[in-house]
């Protein structure tokens, strides 16, 4: 059964995706956050990847309702209206050509033609230049995967959706700073430092044994 994409008429994708490789334009993004990390004003950018992920989120939670409205309503609503507007906003700033829909199961939804009406200052073109890749991975549903790392900050793409850290490294260092990651490493010492209460009794017994 092939999945039905409803994403309005845009124009072609910047990036097309690697035929053996569906989260090619995912990995892309994290590639391009990743360069530009750290740069002057860049935070703007990472800001955008986490406001749509979010608003994507808030969708999910009352189940990709079909009308827009229902995605910005009641409690929710009012957080989804406030990260859009911060959306709307960055992409404003050079007014880019872009109608944001809304997000399905399957991505987001918008007629869109990219490209920039408003000239960029040569030294804040690297905050501006990844938007075409973050579009493309929202509409092709491959956004959400993309995921910054709690423990380095590097963006990663998510294998599943309970990842939080980018490496086996990173990942052990976030466990052992959680509560269960805790609580694990204070039962652990307890058994450890009975065994070594254990050890010392034996050797005592042992020792006054010989004597």
């Amino acid at each position: 059964m092939t999945r039905r994409r409803n994403r309005g008429l845009r124009g072609p994708r910047l990036v097309q995706p690697h035929p053996k490789d569906e989260m090619a334009d995912a990995k892309q993004v994290a590639g391009e956050l990743n360069r530009g990390r750290g740069m002057p004003g860049f935070r703007q950018t990472e800001q955008l990847v986490r406001d749509l992920n979010e608003i994507d989120q808030i969708a999910r939670k009352v189940e990709y309702p079909s009308s827009i409205e229902a995605v910005y309503t009641g409690q929710l609503g009012e957080m989804a209206k406030r990260l859009r507007l911060r959306v709307d906003r960055f992409l404003g700033a050079v007014d880019f050509k872009v109608l944001l829909g809304m997000p399905s199961q399957y991505g987001w939804s918008a007629p869109y033609e990219l490209s920039f009406k408003k000239r960029v200052n040569k030294s804040r073109r690297h905050i501006y230049t990844p938007v075409g890749f973050i579009l493309d991975a929202a509409f092709s549903g491959h956004l959400r995967s993309v995921a910054q790392c709690n423990i380095c900050q590097t963006w990663f793409v998510m294998r599943k959706k309970d990842h939080r850290s980018c490496s086996n490294s990173c990942r052990e260092k976030d466990f052992r700073s959680s509560d269960n990651g805790r609580a694990k490493r204070a039962s652990y010492m307890r058994r450890y430092r009975a065994g070594l209460r254990r050890r010392d009794r034996e050797n005592l017994r042992i020792s006054r044994k010989k004597s």
